[in-house]
């Protein structure tokens, strides 16, 4: 099993499952934001959509078609403060910890400290991962409930 990292310009939008862990280990790219059309609803209206984000993301394989993936996402990001309704940077600093489990399978306790995704293997064909879409759901996670300046006197409210 070959354990070096792809570093692609552009990540892939999926990859095939039975892959994961074996052909694919370690992956690196960018993804632009304009991907990501749910995330967008998050972000300040004037933020810039034209710019990538790197995404690092390593695949172990399991026994029992398991999955590890472990990744991470670094961006700066502007997001509207509830407060003042004023432009609020925001850092994401999300780590990734998901397991690919096939539905058939028993959910493993050691593996509780991960988020689970199901999926139902399919002899015939390659069931795809959407790398896009577990990004996507990381970011989104990753932002704060309530976004608002840490400091009232950063917000831009008129008495």
């Amino acid at each position: 099993m070959q354990n070096q990292k792809t570093t692609y310009t552009i990540l892939p939008k999926t990859l095939p499952i039975k892959k994961l862990g074996r052909q694919y280990t370690h992956i690196s790219g960018h993804v632009n934001l304009k991907s990501f059309t749910r995330f967008q609803d998050f972000l300040a209206k004037n933020m810039i959509l034209d710019q990538d984000i790197l995404v690092d993301l390593e695949f172990k394989e399991l026994a029992n078609n398991k999955i590890v993936i472990h990744g991470h996402i670094n961006h700066d990001v502007i997001v509207e403060c509830q407060r003042c309704l004023g432009d609020l940077p925001f850092k994401i600093n999300s780590k990734i910890a998901v397991v690919l489990i096939d539905i058939l399978s028993r959910i493993d306790k050691n593996l509780s400290d991960y988020e689970i995704i199901e999926f139902t293997p399919d002899e015939e064909k390659d069931n795809m991962l959407d790398i896009y879409s577990l990004i996507e759901d990381e970011l989104i996670l990753s932002l704060p409930s309530a976004a608002k300046h840490n400091d009232e006197a950063d917000c831009n409210l008129k008495n």
